[in-house]
C-alpha cells in the first residue's frame, strides 16, 4: 500500500455512502464498547486491526472525519506499528502502473 499517496478526488456517490457506513459504524463501536480507551472495545483488538488499513485510505484521499470517527482514525494512525508500517510502506520502490494513476506521492 503506497501510504504516500494523496488525492482531492471527490468521492462517488456509491463510494461516499460507503465511507458514511463505515464512519457510523466507528460511531457506534466507539459509543456501546470503546468507554475505556482510544479503539473499538477500548483496547486495541482484533477488529482495530481490520480497520487500520482503512484508516490509511481515508488520510490518503483526504476523506474529512469529524468527532468519534476523527479521534479513532488519529487513534490508529498513531499507533506504533501503524507509524513503522508507515515508514517501511514509504520506502518501497516499486509501483503498479495505473493503480496509482492521478494520485500524488508526497512525504511524510
Amino acid at each position: 500500500m503506497n501510504v504516500k499517496l494523496r488525492s482531492s478526488k471527490s468521492p462517488s456517490v456509491a463510494v461516499a455512502a460507503e465511507i458514511s457506513r463505515i464512519v457510523e459504524l466507528w460511531r457506534e463501536g466507539r459509543e456501546r464498547f470503546g468507554r475505556d480507551g482510544d479503539f473499538l472495545c477500548g483496547a486495541f483488538t482484533a477488529v482495530d486491526a481490520f480497520w487500520c488499513p482503512v484508516a490509511f485510505r481515508f488520510q490518503s484521499y483526504g476523506v474529512a472525519l469529524d468527532g468519534t470517527a476523527a479521534a479513532y482514525g488519529r487513534a490508529l494512525l498513531e499507533l506504533p506499528a501503524m507509524r513503522q508500517w508507515a515508514v517501511d510502506a514509504a520506502s518501497e520502490t516499486e509501483r503498479i502502473p495505473g493503480l496509482e494513476q492521478g494520485l500524488q506521492a508526497q512525504q511524510q
